[in-house]
């Protein structure tokens, strides 16, 4: 006598339940996440650089090289603190709007963190940001 066996059949799972769980966690997630706002600093820039001579002249201006600040381009540069000395005693909080602006002018090699301490320096001490870019040329 010979015995048949049955074909097994591979269990099914039902994947509907799960996808349904699935949802409803990514809802809770969504409803009970807390979003934190931009973290940083607001700084006003003007519309435009300086016209007349006599304007470039009567701004303060600060250099940035690799290893040392000019501060009106005096020399020997200062160090942070001496920066933000220089820039309490010009009472920039005292001057009116559009006398405020201070240019910065960054060597390429200045480090990005250095230059926010600059930025961050001026703006604290009530100066507008003033850039200056230069054009090069393509080689």
């Amino acid at each position: 006598m010979r015995v048949t066996r049955k074909p097994r059949r591979t269990p099914e799972l039902d994947l509907l339940a799960f996808a349904d769980v699935a949802f409803l966690m990514i809802i809770f997630f969504i409803l009970t996440t807390t979003f934190t706002g931009n973290v940083g600093h607001l700084l006003a820039l003007p519309s435009g650089t300086p016209d007349t001579q006599e304007e470039k002249d009567e701004m303060i201006t600060v250099r940035l090289t690799r290893d040392q600040i000019l501060f009106q381009g005096q020399t020997p540069g200062v160090d942070m603190e001496g920066l933000r000395e220089r820039l309490g005693d010009a009472q920039l909080y005292a001057r009116p709007e559009n006398e405020r602006m201070v240019l910065v002018q960054s060597e390429p090699d200045v480090s990005c963190e250095r230059y926010f301490q600059v930025v961050m320096a001026i703006t604290r001490q009530g100066g507008v940001l003033a850039l200056l870019e230069e054009e090069r040329e393509a080689m």
